[in-house]
């Protein structure tokens, strides 16, 4: 009673007189268990479930990874860059196609073989030191980038309350540190400039087969109609896949480094076994996540490689239907382009 007179908040909110709170075991997905008063859904626990983000990933992460990249001038100057590097390598493939017509003495647009050579050496020459600079001020920006985040990271770390260390597996903190800054530094930035190479790539293979054979753009219409309704399919997919194993890859750390650290009584009570079969349990669970996410994988190729044998064969029908109309060296250009993408739509 005297208790109730002086802290009548804390009274209220606890047990009714004479009876005792009530308590409950419960396991975190570490495998820790916490004691916590019994409540609806996750208020009770000390360790709370990790949270995976669900939907499309948001613009604020594009731009924020553009921001600590240098800003939006610099990501402007890449796409540029790339643009203009596959842009002159289609124009030295072009000029292969027009020196292959012109090569006859008789023809009164008549190239040498020095002038068809020196203007194809400069033009490659000339692709080559643009995809280069692209190259290395794209690795520059995506460095900067990544020790942007780094840094960020490691001092929010430092400067957390102990409170969070108390309710957050040590796990946690060693994927966000160990996979997550690995990704940033090294996946990430060959995924990023891949993707800007292939999907310029793809437009100029575009532009090419369509200015060599403009019937093409009929046919490619129902193709990339196709092209994206598989690609509404799989993005969705994949992503949530790799979010589910990107949070499985967390109990790994937390009960390898949980069991390091009681190696000693692990070994005096002979529980060697429990906690093997445990690591394998949670081994086995990110594993399937991963399997899912390669099948998935498969299962584009299978369909983006027979999206691009339709577009090789529409090229190479539209190039021999039109034989009379083209050159042998504008369609032999086209059909060469329309084989590379291929490859391209694989990646």
């Amino acid at each position: 009673s005297e208790f109730r007179e002086k802290f009548p908040k804390l009274a209220a909110g606890g047990a009714r007189e004479g009876e005792q709170p009530s308590l409950t075991r419960q396991t975190s997905e570490d495998g820790q268990h916490v004691t916590a008063p019994s409540k609806k859904g996750d208020a009770g626990q000390l360790v709370q479930k990790e949270e995976a983000q669900v939907g499309s990933v948001a613009a604020d992460v594009y731009s924020t990874y553009i921001q600590a990249a240098g800003g939006w001038c610099l990501a402007i100057t890449v796409l540029v860059g790339v643009l203009v590097g596959q842009g002159l390598q289609a124009v030295a493939g072009g000029w292969i196609s027009y020196w292959s017509d012109h090569s006859k003495p008789d023809n009164p647009h008549y190239i040498s073989s020095q002038v068809g050579l020196i203007g194809y050496s400069t033009l490659s020459l000339a692709a080559f030191l643009g995809i280069f600079l692209t190259s290395a001020l794209f690795r520059l920006t995506a460095l900067k980038a990544a020790r942007t985040f780094h840094r960020k990271l490691l001092g929010t770390m430092l400067r957390l309350p102990m409170a969070f260390f108390d309710t957050t597996p040590l796990g946690r903190v060693l994927n966000r540190f160990s996979k997550d800054i690995y990704t940033i530094d090294e996946v990430l930035q060959n995924i990023l400039y891949s993707y800007l190479q292939v999907v310029s790539a793809v437009v100029c293979t575009m532009v090419v087969i369509a200015t060599a054979t403009p019937w093409f753009l009929v046919v490619v219409l129902p193709l990339l109609l196709v092209y994206r309704a598989t690609q509404n399919f799989y993005i969705p997919a994949s992503r949530q896949l790799k979010r589910i194993e990107s949070n499985l890859r967390s109990p790994i750390f937390s009960h390898f480094s949980e069991t390091l650290d009681g190696t000693a009584l692990i070994r005096a009570f002979g529980q060697q076994q429990i906690f093997i079969s445990e690591n394998m349990l949670r081994v086995s669970k990110n594993m399937r996540a991963y399997y899912s996410n390669f099948s998935s994988n498969r299962w584009l190729a299978v369909r983006l490689e027979s999206f691009g044998s339709l577009i090789t064969f529409c090229a190479g029908s539209l190039a021999v239907l039109g034989r009379h109309g083209i050159s042998a060296g504008v369609a032999g250009l086209s059909i060469s382009y329309a084989l590379s993408i291929t490859q391209a739509l694989d990646w």
